[in-house]
Parts: C-alpha cells; sequence; structure tokens
C-alpha cells in the first residue's frame, strides 16, 4: 500500500510539472 501511495504522488508531481494537459492527451491515446 505504501508503494502504491508513493507512486501516485510522484506521478502527481510528474503530471503538475509536465502539465495537466499534456497528461490528457497521453490519456486520450489510450484504446
Amino acid at each position: 500500500l505504501a508503494f502504491l501511495v508513493l507512486a501516485f504522488a510522484f506521478f502527481f508531481c510528474y503530471v503538475m510539472s509536465t502539465g495537466s494537459y499534456d497528461y490528457f492527451q497521453f490519456v486520450q491515446q489510450w484504446p
């Protein structure tokens, strides 16, 4: 569980640094 929280925190920081819009574009590519 701790690993999941840590991974989510790191992922959240990554999204905020690159921009939520870029993340949205990445999700749109998923089938």
